[in-house]
């Protein structure tokens, strides 16, 4: 789509919901960490039905069953209530609806991934460490309470083991996160939880 420029909006997304059988461990992680996160900017419910999910299967072998075909169905429709909204992310809004919501931890994720080269963290994973991150700058600035970022941690690490980050240069993150698509007139936007 960014090659040839032509976005069309999907008229339906169909789910083989036996193929979440067969990732490896990693991707699951990934893909579980962005349903964190859009249970984090949905909805208390959303995330609750994530965790709850999350944390009946601890890690065992993902069965198919009317539960995960319903949280898949849950997330296809947020994510579908959000982008039918327009095809590009609107620099003006700021409401609980805009495309800018879905960046929810990829500021951070995304200085991870180009610092590693692409090659030490999947996408998912990366976002993981990003919501941490942007949950714990919530806590801080006083926009989420303190059992509220223990909740998004915790469901983080329901979603299973991240890549460590721990010997990436601080200071590099900054000036990578300073290049990052969602800068703006010299400033960093920031996507935070209330």
């Amino acid at each position: 789509k960014n090659r040839a420029g032509a976005f069309h909006q999907p008229r339906i997304v169909i789910t083989d919901v036996v193929t979440v059988q067969t990732l490896p461990a990693r991707e699951l992680t990934s893909g579980w960490c962005e349903c964190i996160k859009q249970g984090a900017i949905g909805s208390r419910k959303l995330f609750k039905q994530t965790t709850a999910y999350l944390s009946q299967i601890n890690g065992k072998p993902i069965a198919v069953s009317s539960q995960l075909e319903k949280l898949i169905a849950a997330h296809c429709a947020f994510k579908a209530s959000v982008v039918s909204a327009g095809v590009r992310e609107d620099p003006a809004r700021t409401d609980r609806r805009s495309r800018r919501v879905l960046n929810f931890g990829h500021t951070v994720g995304h200085a991870l991934e180009a610092l590693t080269g692409y090659r030490r963290f999947r996408h998912g994973e990366a976002v993981g460490w990003g919501m941490s991150v942007a949950g714990t700058l919530s806590k801080n600035l006083g926009l989420l309470d303190k059992s509220e970022l223990e909740l998004l941690l915790a469901g983080i690490r329901s979603c299973g083991s991240l890549p460590s980050a721990e010997n990436i240069d601080v200071a590099a993150i900054v000036h990578a996160i300073k290049r990052d698509k969602k800068s703006g007139h010299g400033q960093l936007q920031w996507v935070l939880l209330e």
